[in-house]
Formats: C-alpha cells, structure tokens, sequence
C-alpha cells in the first residue's frame, strides 16, 4: 500500500510542476466581418480606415513594430497601442479626438508576424472601443 501512495505523490508532483498556469486571453463580442461579399476601403463609412501594419521582431511576447496608415498615421508611439488608440476617439470626455468609434480599422499582419502578435494588435483595438476591426484579406483570401 504504502509504495502506491508513493507513486501517486510523485505522479501530482510532476503533474504540478509540469503545469503552466497562464492567465486565459480576453474575451471581447466582435462581430466579424462578411466575407462573402466584396468591400472595398472605407465604403460605406466615407471614412478613411485606420491600417494597422504589425510586423514581428522576434518570437518575444512584446517584441513586434506597429506602423499606422490613415487618419492616424502621426499617432505617438510613446504609449500603447489601446492607450493611443483610445485618446484617438471623438467623445464628450476628448472633443479633439480625430476618428469615431465607428472608423474601420484593419489589421494587415505582414507573411512572417507570429499570429500572438496579430491578436494582440486586434485586442488592443477592440479595448479601445473601436466596432468594425478585421483583418485584411491576404492574396489567397482575397476575392478575385
């Protein structure tokens, strides 16, 4: 009895240490776009969307250079992403913002951006309060 106690220690002990306990990703509700039809930039909105351009440094957590394009390309880099992002909005707390919650922000990965980087990137945007991000359509995914 005793050597099956034993075993059964050692099995939770390995099973304890070889755990990596990671706080779960962030749950936002975004509604996606629609792929099956063909949208060309900004239609609908008459607003110029914000192109967010991520491209990986490495395989580190924080490691990726974020360029934008659009009505905030001179956005300051000296802040996050969500932070920047955020102080960007028209509302009743920033009349000087310079885009609605309602600009369409799209997120073009380049071919080599670890996919973490690309959701980091989206998430910021999310938390930021924007309601239209997706991601752009690569050449396979793109309608002919």
């Amino acid at each position: 009895m005793t050597p099956m106690i034993d075993v059964t220690f050692q099995l939770l002990i390995y099973f304890l240490l070889g755990t990596s306990f990671v706080l779960g990703e962030e749950i936002y509700r975004v509604d996606l776009p629609d792929r099956t039809e063909r949208r060309e930039r900004g239609e609908g909105t008459g607003e110029d969307p914000i192109v967010i351009r991520i491209r990986s440094q490495s395989a580190e957590l924080n490691d990726y250079r974020v360029d934008l394009e659009g009505p905030l390309s001179t956005l300051p880099t000296d802040r996050s992403l969500a932070e920047g992002l955020r102080a960007s909005i028209v509302s009743a707390e920033n009349p000087n913002g310079l885009v609605s919650r309602r600009t369409p922000v799209v997120i073009a990965p380049s071919a080599d951006t670890r996919w973490e980087h690309a959701v980091d990137v989206f998430d910021a945007a999310v938390k930021a309060g924007f309601n239209r991000v997706a991601f752009a359509p690569t050449s396979k995914d793109a309608p002919r």
